[in-house]
């Protein structure tokens, strides 16, 4: 779908401290071969407590950026893949940043959750002429004994973190120039809590376990094509929409997974350049759920990578098995303050 007067006036994050991946190796041979493969250098790692209090954090700096208070939002839409450490996580979101007057629900939908927040942001700004902004967060973390960093998704390490992005209609940092989803749900199977915990050795959710049992079913090399296949279709189509090409892509916003992985699924099939994506940056925090994708737009805007008129593309995909991407334009890109 093609956006027009739509805008990302703020963005923020949260991200706890990073720990050597090393450091977080459980089973030394195992884990050797899989930090060569994925490349990931440090992982960021939360303290005991709620995830969604890592969205908060992001939320208040998305806020404090855009001179505004918790107040004049009126709608609050968190996106994330897991359990937060809350039955009512909008509640907790209205109170701790003095929104009493938002309404504020969840979207989960697990590392597409974020693209989805997004578009249901923008249909209400373009539907409800009284919304004025949107306030988009995200949190997941990765804690025993629910998830083991490793195991959660094969060909990455899972990391904590929390995002947030402010939606509105007036010019902002970033417009919103096309986004797209694309669905196999034919596979969501395999993201059954049955299927991730199949391996009775722990109630740990175990993805490397799921993603066996495709494979054993239909190939290794078949496997990764459908993966592939799936994210450039979606990916082409956002492109597009929005009138670019591949190599007018100024940065490429990546989901933090390892680099062989990424190499396989979107760099090598669509021969596209590692040196205009956030994969340095990434790489220091690991997988983050569905905060990855807000995560590297505000690390392009603070670090003040981009420049007015830049193109930027994103994508992820989740289990079930989904893929989503969009297209933004660099428009007033703020001081990293």
């Amino acid at each position: 779908m093609r956006w027009e007067n739509m805008f990302l006036c703020s963005s923020g994050s949260f991200i706890p401290s990073r720990f050597p991946v090393a450091d977080l190796a459980v089973d030394g041979e195992t884990d050797s071969r899989l930090m060569r493969d994925i490349d990931i250098e440090t992982v960021a790692v939360s303290p005991d407590g709620m995830a969604a209090e890592m969205a908060v954090h992001a939320a208040s700096q998305a806020l404090d950026r855009a001179r505004y208070r918790g107040d004049d939002i009126p709608l609050i839409i968190h996106a994330c893949g897991l359990d937060q450490g809350h039955i009512a996580t909008g509640a907790y979101l209205q109170h701790a940043l003095d929104a009493r007057s938002a309404k504020a629900f969840e979207v989960r939908q697990g590392c597409v959750s974020t693209f989805t927040a997004l578009e249901l942001a923008c249909a209400e700004l373009t539907l409800m002429p009284q919304t004025e902004r949107v306030l988009i967060t995200a949190s997941d973390q990765f804690h025993t004994p629910q998830f083991e960093r490793w195991r959660t998704a094969p060909g990455t390490v899972m990391g904590d973190a929390g995002a947030a992005v402010l939606a509105c209609r007036s010019a902002g940092t970033f417009a919103l120039v096309a986004t797209g989803q694309h669905a196999l749900p034919e596979f969501e199977e395999y993201a059954r809590v049955s299927a991730l915990t199949a391996s009775g050795r722990s109630t740990a959710l175990d993805g490397v376990l799921a993603n066996r049992l495709v494979v054993s079913r239909m190939g290794a090399a078949s496997f990764m094509r459908m993966l592939s296949d799936g994210l450039a279709k979606v990916v082409l189509q956002v492109l597009d929409e929005a009138h670019a090409g591949l190599g007018e892509i100024d940065h490429i916003v990546v989901p933090n997974l390892g680099r062989s992985t990424l190499d396989q699924l979107f760099f090598a099939p669509l021969h596209a350049s590692w040196e205009r994506s956030t994969w340095g940056f990434g790489r220091t925090v690991g997988h983050t759920g569905a905060c990855d994708p807000l995560l590297g737009l505000d690390h392009l805007a603070t670090s003040r990578a981009v420049a007015a008129g830049d193109h930027i593309l994103a994508f992820t995909l989740g289990a079930g098995f989904v893929w989503a991407a969009a297209v933004f334009r660099a428009a007033d890109v703020p001081d990293a303050s």
